[in-house]
């Protein structure tokens, strides 16, 4: 805003329409400068992030390689991963070049002819209700290498609230896919349109998108960025800074406080080692404390590798292949007990601590 802003209302003397920036004597009413000041507001005040996972810290907590990674399945913790069968490669890359303030981006690399890409992040129902009848904007910041064009839209799910189909793609086709049942396209009148890249650093912004107040009620929303032409081997997409917010126009991306956004993205997501005791030679009984708590009681109960755990003097048992599962009996939003199995020479009744490097993970994703 200029220097001479604001003046006082009464002496402003002349409007000139279409002018880029509005100056104190370009201003004749006070609706004018009530716009002026608008401006001025957003330039200097930026709105909250509404998303969980912004792309710009180092929250990866399911690994930062996920090589010819599965079509609907999430790698940057809150964002889901989605192709069209030619399976790129995603990887989180710490900061370096056009992204050097960006702990760790996104980088996609095709690795096959004909390859279309995409990432999504869902909004749970207690958000998405109170944007009922607001405007939204969503911004980022890409690069590419030989990709040139990229789109993006705010989607809205039509069926039952938190229970959604994760592959917002029904059909992959250039341009806008066609989109699952119950999904659709809410930004740039229903019709999303190519933003152009040039092979540096650009700030992508899809504004003014209207959530409507009334029938069709949409229960969870959805950002949604992806490719929309046939990329050859050796394309590269990056990705970092994804802002949605309340409002007609994107303001600048402020970073949320790490630990603020790694405690959202634990609502979802947990990597947890526990500890127990022996149940049978075989089995040991763990108890896990999810510190939050998760969105609901966590629905896939996994490990990324063999679990180890320690007697504290005998010394350390390692699983022969991977097993866990969840107690029928035991588990809440706040911790879950589990039977981890495959063990040798474990001694019931006597307590186990697990390795810290050997964790489990719970989802509670959408």
């Amino acid at each position: 805003m200029p220097t001479d802003f604001p003046g006082a209302v009464d002496s402003f003397s002349t409007k000139v329409d279409g002018v880029d920036d509005v100056m104190a004597v370009d201003v004749n009413d006070l609706q004018d400068a009530v716009v002026a000041i608008e401006e001025f507001v957003i330039a200097t005040a930026p709105n909250p992030n509404l998303l969980v996972h912004t792309l710009s810290h180092d929250i990866w907590q399911g690994g930062v390689a996920f090589n010819d990674f599965s079509d609907d399945t999430y790698g940057p913790d809150q964002w889901n991963m989605l192709h069209n069968g030619q399976a790129p490669d995603v990887a989180g890359v710490a900061a370096t070049g056009s992204f050097i303030d960006v702990p760790r981006f996104l980088q996609c690399t095709f690795d096959s002819a004909n390859s279309q890409v995409g990432f999504v992040q869902f909004l749970e129902y207690q958000d998405a209700l109170a944007l009922r009848g607001k405007t939204l904007s969503l911004s980022f910041d890409c690069e590419d290498v030989n990709v040139f064009n990229i789109r993006a839209a705010i989607l809205g799910w039509r069926g039952t609230a938190d229970v959604l189909i994760s592959d917002v793609v029904a059909t992959w086709q250039a341009g806008n896919p066609v989109l699952a049942t119950n999904w659709a396209y809410l930004s740039e009148g229903g019709s999303p349109i190519d933003h152009a890249m040039s092979g540096s650093l650009a700030r992508i912004t899809i504004e003014n998108t209207a959530i409507p107040a009334g029938s069709p009620y949409y229960n969870n929303l959805a950002v949604f960025i992806w490719t929309p032409g046939l990329e050859g081997s050796g394309d590269v997409l990056r990705l970092a800074r994804v802002k949605l917010e309340i409002g007609p126009k994107a303001t600048g991306f402020v970073n949320n406080p790490f630990p603020q956004e790694l405690g959202r993205c634990k609502r979802y997501f947990q990597l947890v080692s526990g500890s127990g005791h022996g149940a049978t030679t075989a089995i040991a009984s763990i108890g896990y404390d999810f510190e939050p708590q998760m969105r609901i009681i966590p629905h896939t109960i996994s490990a990324p590798a063999v679990v180890s755990i320690w007697d504290g003097s005998t010394g350390t048992f390692t699983q022969s292949s991977v097993n866990i599962a969840g107690s029928t009996d035991v588990g809440s939003v706040r911790g879950r007990i589990c039977d981890l199995g495959n063990f040798t020479g474990l001694t019931t009744g006597r307590a186990y601590e697990q390795y810290r490097s050997t964790p489990a993970s719970f989802s509670a994703r959408l």
